[in-house]
């Protein structure tokens, strides 16, 4: 059996991993636990190159939007491998994958879905 799990780490989603203990989920699973940072400017308009710009401040916002898309993703990254050991206790027959992401977290979870 193929899982979708959709995580953002808040205390009611905490609470949600434990109760799929009693959800009546196989003892193993092929899991892909994913995690979105919702941001208002979409990552590939980031990557444009900032030396295009010939205002001084778009450049430089274009660069502190990038370092703060990078935290993001590494605050991300952290939240996905706490929920990956919890999950691993309470189903060690899972093989779990995990992916932060970013983007629009109701188009990036169908988007997954649709692949996995």
């Amino acid at each position: 059996m193929k899982i979708l799990i959709a995580y953002d780490g808040s205390g009611t989603s905490r609470t949600l991993l434990k109760d799929l203990r009693s959800a009546g989920l196989p003892e193993i699973a092929e899991v892909f636990l994913i995690s979105i940072s919702e941001v208002w400017l979409s990552p590939q308009n980031e990557k444009a190159n900032s030396d295009s710009f010939q205002d001084k401040d778009i450049s430089e916002y274009f660069e502190q939007h990038s370092r703060q898309m990078e935290r993001d993703l590494t605050e991300t990254e952290g939240i996905l491998f706490e929920a990956k050991t919890e999950l691993q206790k309470y189903f060690p027959g899972w093989i779990i994958d995990i992916e932060a992401l970013i983007g629009s977290p109701s188009r990036e979870i169908l988007s997954k879905a649709s692949v996995f």
